[in-house]
């Protein structure tokens, strides 16, 4: 039987259905992936686009249908996007890294769940601004 996904919204919230789901129901799944710790890094650990959390979350997005495909996965099973940023990301930069975000799921109908924005002082590589974690369920 395949994944059925059901999006809830909040009435007592914004409208950010282009960008993730308030609520989301899975049901007949039997396999959960989590993706964590992805940065803008190269093979060696060399941050990319050091100072630009948008560049680096494009960066990041564009790696993400592969890193899926290798382990089975595509864009459509993500059903959960953790974000990381560090203090260093500016407050009005987050809507640009959002709508990064939202054009990487476009074409998704039922977006995933948007889990807790962290911000936190530093990441683990010397200029690595932004981390995400994917989970993807089929």
């Amino acid at each position: 039987m395949a994944l059925q996904k059901t999006a809830y919204p909040y009435a007592h919230g914004p409208d950010y259905s282009r960008l993730f789901s308030w609520g989301l129901s899975l049901k007949n799944f039997s396999d959960l992936y989590l993706a964590s710790g992805i940065g803008a890094h190269d093979a060696g650990g060399t941050i990319q686009f050091p100072g630009d959390a948008v560049a680096q979350t494009r960066f990041i997005l564009q790696q993400i249908p592969g890193l899926l495909a290798e382990a089975g996965y595509g864009v459509g099973d993500i059903v959960r996007v953790e974000y990381t940023f560090t203090r260093e990301v500016p407050r009005d930069s987050f809507p640009a890294i959002f709508a990064v975000m939202a054009e990487f799921l476009a074409a998704e109908r039922i977006k995933p769940t948007a889990g807790t924005l962290r911000v936190v002082e530093a990441l683990a590589f010397d200029n690595q601004l932004v981390e995400y974690e994917f989970w993807a369920a089929r």
